[in-house]
């Protein structure tokens, strides 16, 4: 930081100069005649040279050693945003349905639109709204499109919807098709329901046939297992309209502890943290491990640091017990012959500060996953890698999604300075943290498959952060309805703004793993959500290095130290270098209107490569 303070000192110095120069210049006028850009300066015509002409140019040796020095700030390794403005609305068929005499309103979200100016038009060019919201009603039947315009000054956008105004309007209903609890758990079903605009429309939930509710949204709980049947009859004037759901209930809470992986390779003479996955612990629960079979007397914990004494293999194994019943897992270690200095990459004279290799793309359900089209994992992390080197916007949906890269060369640890940044689109009243993790390619395969290190961040040590915290996503039975969500902790709820289900997540659920942050979504006039401190992406905090609010939430970066990587009982571990770097969406949380937190990456850069190392 010291470098900085000197790079930014020069700036000042060489910024009082052109003050110097430019009364200099104005006080003794001849024939030059000139134009100034940022950093630079160039002369039109020159009729002789003067003194004013050689101070000109010292002047201008000074600007251009300013730019090369400042080259190497990481505030100006800084990129334009170059995302287009993305308009999207709650109905992603664009075709509504309306009742005779009722009235809709259509608000649609605009993202990256720069001081925007809103209108609507008719299919005969006519502006029936001037701002963001459009509310129509009609006395007789038709089809009608408009379009809505969005002109900012960085661009435009143009959206077409239709509405189809009808005599008669059933209802339609909408539910997942299957969902999973456990005995005593609570489930929260929220349907998704066209009514036509008719409000005052008829609920009816049956569970096996039985009548249980008339409310809007339902919740289930049962006392004991089986395979249950939820129905939703919505029913107004014209007729009603019907779907039903399979619920299937397990027992109650039943441990479980299992490793992530069924391998951990680790370089020679490093300290591997093992950390299993224990689920539905009951009352009083011990903690047993063993290494070949050998009790380690001390280690009663969830989390073992295991520093193998030779290279080769071991067995390490965990035997939890709770008030109720036992549970083991096993995990081997194998210690390699390799040292942490044999598998570092140098960078060439070829290799990019800024373009990355997407190695994994797994988002949560969001408003935005729409935005990657793909039929496969590989197809969709190839659409991730073509829009990251576009700086273009690739979200990670809701809770636990994430994308992996990496360089094409190892990324220097560079003592108390930051080594790389991540592009977001925070601004004072948008936070959606993201969770940075690091890795070593360890086993020198080229792939993220060794241990990740969570960096630490402002939160880390809060007892309101969980780790380990996990959300299971349920495939709506149709595009555009609510996506069902069941979380480690027992808690479920529903996305419900305009979500999108990965189009190459072919299975009915899946479920996403990571660290939680404790939302800061507030409402008061409208709704935030609110910064954090410093050490995630996408965050307003003091790692991005610069005091603006980014009002036109354009792409900013926040910058990250490798120094703060930490083992999962969260103990400093000193890497040289990485190799591979992990961004997961970090709070589980909805924003009214404004749909589910999720964090969103333009981009990586590595600010060590045109920086000498310390």
């Amino acid at each position: 930081m010291v470098a900085m303070a000197t790079f930014k000192a020069f700036n000042s110095f060489c910024v009082s100069l052109v003050g110097v120069f430019l009364y200099f210049w104005q006080h003794f006028p001849d024939n030059h005649k000139f134009i100034t850009s940022h950093r630079t300066a160039v002369i039109f015509h020159s009729r002789q040279l003067t003194m004013k002409s050689n101070i000109f140019y010292l002047l201008l040796s000074f600007l251009c050693l300013n730019s090369l020095f400042a080259c190497n700030t990481d505030k100006d390794l800084m990129a334009p945003d170059r995302s287009p403005i993305s308009v999207s609305f709650d109905n992603e068929s664009g075709v509504y349905e309306l009742k005779t005499g009722r009235q809709l309103t259509v608000t649609p979200i605009v993202t990256n639109a720069v001081n925007p100016r809103y209108k609507w038009v008719d299919d005969r060019g006519t502006t029936v709204a001037s701002g963001l919201t459009l509310s129509f009603s009609s006395q007789t039947e038709g089809v009608f499109y408009f379009t809505f315009c969005v002109d900012a000054d960085n661009g435009s956008a143009r959206e077409e919807i239709r509405i189809d105004v009808l005599s008669m309007v059933i209802p339609t209903v909408t539910l997942p098709s299957e969902m999973q609890t456990t005995v005593g758990r609570e489930l929260t079903i929220t349907p998704a329901v066209s009514t036509g605009g008719d409000e005052s429309a008829a609920y009816e939930w049956q569970l096996d046939d039985t009548a249980v509710s008339s409310d809007t949204v339902f919740t289930f709980h049962a006392d004991k297992e089986g395979s249950y049947t939820l129905r939703l009859t919505v029913s107004n004037s014209d007729g009603s309209g019907s779907a039903e759901m399979k619920i299937n209930v397990t027992s109650g809470q039943d441990l479980s502890v299992s490793f992530p992986r069924s391998e951990i390779e680790v370089l020679s003479g490093r300290t591997v943290s093992l950390a299993p996955i224990i689920r539905d612990t009951i009352g009083l629960t011990s903690y047993e491990w063993s290494i070949d079979g050998r009790l380690i007397a001390d280690a009663n914990g969830t989390v073992l640091e295991y520093t193998p004494s030779s290279p080769g293999l071991s067995t390490v194994s965990l035997k939890v017990t709770d008030s109720n019943t036992s549970r083991a897992a096993s995990v081997s270690v194998n210690c390699l012959q390799a040292t942490e200095a044999d598998r570092y990459r140098p960078a060439t004279a070829s290799s990019s500060a800024d373009r990355v290799t997407v190695y994994e793309f797994r988002p949560a359900p969001g408003q935005f996953i729409h935005q990657i089209s793909a039929t496969t994992a590989t197809e969709a992390c190839r659409e991730a890698e073509r829009r990251l080197a576009n700086n273009q916007t690739v979200s990670l949906g809701a809770f636990g999604g994430y994308i992996t890269v990496g360089f094409d060369h190892s990324v220097r640890n560079i003592s108390s300075d930051y080594d790389f940044a991540i592009a977001g689109n925070s601004f004072r009243t948008s936070n959606e943290p993201g969770i940075v993790w690091v890795m070593q390619d360890e086993n020198g395969n080229g792939l993220p498959d060794d241990t990740w290190y969570e960096l630490r961040g402002s939160e880390t040590d809060k007892p309101e952060t969980l780790y380990n915290y996990s959300v299971t996503y349920y495939r709506p039975t149709a595009a555009g309805s609510p996506i069902a969500w069941a979380d480690s902790g027992n808690l479920t709820g529903t996305l419900t703004v305009m979500p999108s289900w990965p189009s190459w997540q072919n299975t009915g659920s899946y479920t996403l793993s990571g660290t939680r942050l404790k939302a800061r979504t507030i409402f008061s006039t409208e709704w935030s959500n609110e910064p954090f401190d410093w050490g995630y992406a996408d965050n307003m905090g003091s790692d991005r290095l610069t005091d603006s609010e980014n009002p036109d939430a354009g792409m900013n970066y926040n910058y990250f130290k490798i120094e703060n990587a930490m083992s999962a009982s969260r103990r400093p571990v000193s890497l040289a270098y990485i190799d591979f770097i992990k961004v997961q969406c970090g709070v589980n949380s909805t924003a009214g209107i404004l749909g589910e937190v999720s964090t969103e990456v333009f981009g990586f850069l590595d600010c060590t490569m045109n920086r000498q190392a310390e």
